[in-house]
């Protein structure tokens, strides 16, 4: 039997990605991804995405000012999630495809998502949504839930977007972990301790399929060995610091 035609989606709103972003990303799932595939971007400027992708227009919704964090990422818990259908990939535009993908549809009927990269919250309930992997459509009470209270969802879980969907639907039993091996992050699992980053160039672990890059520094700036302080005291460049990460330009292209 043929593989069913699977979902990859992104999101891009305001300034700070480029079309670039949304290329690249098509282009290493592209590389990654045997079985066939539709890639949809939601966005609120499509000028310069590449013709391959199905663009879809971002809906009105804004957050409220006490918002932190990507809360229009909620938009994905639509109960009707455009014309999309089946099974859906979500991945953030500053991540790079490192490995296979494949093994993400396969692995459970549930929601799968990998934990918050914050060691202390793997055995807890918190995932991160840098990517995710779910049937579309399956989770409206998560949008409309929020619709109704949102003041009073931004004061529980206040750390942003993500820790409401995945504690929500852990409690709910809708969620499964994803092997923490197969999504890492750049900060956090390629970036050498102090001092030896000022020395040695961040490696890549054997077995991931996704690399993070949540904050800075964004992909471009990691493989020119920068990392914008956005206004923090000049004295944080002792920790955030990273050589030139070159090998990432293998992976992060068109």
């Amino acid at each position: 039997m043929a593989d069913k035609v699977v979902n990859i989606v992104c999101m891009k709103w305001g300034t700070l990605y480029g079309s670039e972003y949304v290329n690249r990303l098509y282009g290493m799932v592209k590389r990654q991804l045997k079985r066939p595939f539709k890639f949809y971007c939601i966005t609120d400027n499509a000028e310069g995405i590449r013709e391959e992708v199905l663009l879809r227009d971002l809906p009105e919704f804004t957050p409220p000012p006490s918002a932190r964090g990507p809360w229009r990422k909620l938009l994905m818990f639509q109960r009707e999630l455009f014309d999309i259908e089946g099974k859906t990939m979500f991945l953030d535009l500053d991540v790079v495809i490192v490995g296979p993908l494949d093994r993400f549809f396969d692995f459970s009927d549930k929601f799968a998502v990998r934990h918050e990269f914050d060691k202390r919250k793997e055995k807890d309930s918190f995932g991160n949504t840098s990517m995710y992997v779910f049937e579309a459509g399956s989770c409206p009470e998560i949008f409309e839930d929020y619709l109704k209270n949102p003041l009073e969802i931004h004061k529980k879980y206040y750390t942003a977007e993500q820790e409401y969907v995945t504690r929500t639907l852990f409690a709910a039993g809708k969620l499964d972990f994803l092997p923490n091996d197969w999504v890492i992050s750049f900060k956090e699992h390629c970036l050498p301790a102090l001092p030896k980053r000022w020395w040695q160039v961040p490696t890549l672990p054997p077995g991931a399929s996704v690399l993070s890059f949540h904050g800075r520094p964004l992909p471009e700036d990691a493989i020119q060995g920068e990392w914008p302080l956005d206004g923090k005291p000049f004295w944080k460049a002792f920790y955030k610091f990273t050589k030139p990460c070159l090998w990432l330009s293998d992976y992060w292209r068109e």
